[in-house]
């Protein structure tokens, strides 16, 4: 979702762009239609795409081939995330419906859920006992994955487009197309505080890994990154001339990954600010990125049909 780049920095960060040439991807996977969302297994094994087609792809990460299609979703899946243990495969999708996957098996396991509305992003807790899903009806709902019922937040006045626990699963924050960002007590449920800055629907969040800074993306082609404590804004990136669509911090927090409606998969050092690395610039959008658990791997999945695997060693 963008391009043309300029930073724009709060006093906390400071520093220049810096450009380099696009690195090549070291494997492109195919699929049969387009990629919304991508997601690396908790050991690196498995490399996961949902499709524009309601059908997940899973490939082996080290070979690049097929380990199998997951087909059940009436509509296209935007969003998927495997549990902290490995064992599930957790799917949202237009239909309005949460499935949930044996990976080992590819078997449809129970406790499927639906919603009000069409969803958009999945992300388990830390502990893997709640499932956050946004949904177009302006809510997040907190599933049991072993069944055990679903608890409804609301407060957004758009749709919910992003959601992301933070590591210790004390905070949950979800993105919406109101303009904001609400971070919430992932255990009572409730509103902590709203987090404001874009100046269009945001579309993406996610925690840096010791969980004190949250990085934002959106259509208004910014980046934006949070101190957690303080709840204050610590910068606001230009990152290009179309909407941002993903973000992602690699596992040792010194990447921020970003993609978007411009084609080109990016990697930024959220401490200074500045671009690091242009992985590549291509014609088709590029709706998700995710890190390998290793932080050797980086995806980016594409409306072409590809998920692209770029070496980051």
């Amino acid at each position: 979702m963008r391009r043309a780049l300029s930073l724009m920095l709060l006093p906390v960060l400071s520093g220049c762009v810096t450009l380099s040439p696009p690195a090549p991807a070291v494997k492109t996977l195919v699929a049969d239609d387009a990629v919304n969302s991508v997601a690396f297994s908790p050991d690196g094994r498995w490399v996961a795409a949902g499709l524009d087609n309601g059908a997940v792809w899973v490939w082996d990460a080290a070979s690049g081939e097929p380990k199998t299609v997951l087909r059940g979703h009436a509509k296209g899946v935007f969003s998927i995330a495997f549990s902290p243990d490995g064992g599930a495969l957790a799917t949202a999708s237009h239909d309005g419906a949460v499935k949930f996957w044996d990976v080992a098996s590819g078997s449809e396991s129970p406790g499927a859920t639906a919603g009000s509305g069409a969803l958009e992003t999945v992300a388990y807790s830390p502990d893997g006992a709640s499932l956050a899903a946004g949904s177009w009806d302006n809510s997040v709902r907190l599933h049991d994955p072993r069944g055990g019922g679903t608890r409804v937040l609301s407060g957004h006045v758009g749709a919910v487009q992003g959601v992301a626990f933070s590591p210790d699963g004390r905070w949950l924050a979800s993105a919406s197309d109101d303009m904001s960002i609400r971070l919430w007590d992932a255990r009572e449920g409730k509103t902590v505080t709203v987090l404001e800055g874009h100046a269009g629907p945001v579309a993406t969040v996610a925690f840096s890994p010791d969980g004190s800074r949250l990085a934002s993306g959106g259509f208004d082609k910014t980046i934006q990154l949070w101190d957690v404590p303080s709840r204050r804004m610590l910068a606001a990136i230009e990152a290009g001339e179309k909407a941002i669509y993903s973000v992602a911090f690699s596992p040792d927090g010194k990447w921020l990954g970003s993609g978007g409606a411009d084609g080109a998969a990016r990697l930024w050092d959220p401490a200074s600010g500045r671009e690091r690395r242009v992985l590549e610039r291509h014609s088709r959008t590029v709706n998700s990125v995710a890190f390998s658990p290793d932080g050797g791997l980086f995806a980016a999945g594409y409306d072409d049909r590809t998920v692209r695997l770029f070496s980051l060693k």
